[in-house]
């Protein structure tokens, strides 16, 4: 059957905390603009200096519940790797503490999937100034309800949002992590020996940058730059019952160098 699995495994990100140095790694050039676009009904709140993180599960597609260990790079929050093993059995499977012995999977199209999951604060913007080209994609390619940009400078954005986070309960551990996204493949497919361990090739890190970082091709006319925040020890461990962060405050308006309506 197309796009099925003989076995889900569910497997938690484990990142090793990350320092600064690794974090400005991670980060790499940062655009001097980049620009929301939010429905208008919500520019006057946005010009007050209002701004609101969501959650990378929070973005997760409804599919992704309905279907689960379906391989689809459209789906946020979360990696697949399928795996099947070259001569169709598999005398030893392990991953973490689970193993699996003497097994054969037939009659789907990839024999085992580890579903990872990650979640965080994270905040979606295009990057660069406001762009009616760009605008008008963004509108006709599945978000009708937009009609408003708001344009900041990158770095004086991130700075309110650290100081902001250091005077807030919950999020005082918590870091800005900035990078465009990559637009390629999330999930990935293999064809393993009969005996394999996943955690020999397992990179808790790359994991996570694979999801908060890539989407697919489908969306590269979004031109996205994301900031994420996130406990630097616990990378992508946020609980997924967390609801979305928004404030209010005079910092974040004096980030903004443009607004509109289009």
């Amino acid at each position: 059957m197309p796009n099925t699995a003989g076995m889900l495994i569910y497997s938690p990100i484990s990142c090793p905390a990350v320092t600064d140095e690794q974090i400005r790694q991670i980060e790499g050039d940062e655009p001097e603009f980049i620009t929301r676009h939010i429905s208008s009904d919500k520019l006057p709140a946005a010009r007050q200096g209002f701004y609101r993180f969501g959650t990378t599960a929070g973005y997760a597609p409804k599919d992704a519940q309905l279907n689960p260990g379906r391989l689809s790079d459209i789906q946020e929050g979360r990696q697949l790797q399928a795996f099947r093993s070259r001569n169709g059995h598999f005398k030893r499977f392990a991953i973490g503490e689970g193993v699996l012995t003497n097994v054969s999977l037939v009659g789907f199209e990839h024999d085992v999937v580890v579903h990872f999951k990650a979640n965080d604060y994270c905040s979606c913007s295009s990057i660069g100034e406001f762009d009616p080209t760009r605008a008008g994609q963004l509108k006709a390619r599945g978000n009708p309800d937009i009609g408003g940009f708001v344009t900041y400078n990158l770095r004086r954005l991130r700075l309110a949002i650290r100081e902001i986070a250091k005077e807030t309960e919950n999020l005082t551990q918590m870091k800005v992590i900035g990078r465009q996204v990559t637009y390629g493949h999330k999930d990935l497919k293999w064809e393993v020996e009969d005996s394999f361990d996943h955690d020999e090739q397992r990179d808790s890190l790359a994991i996570w940058l694979g999801i908060s970082f890539v989407k697919s091709h489908a969306y590269q006319h979004e031109e996205e730059y994301r900031l994420i925040l996130s406990d630097p020890a616990k990378l992508g461990r946020l609980s997924e019952d967390t609801g979305v962060w928004q404030v209010t405050d005079a910092r974040i308006a004096a980030a903004i160098v443009a607004s509109g309506v289009f």
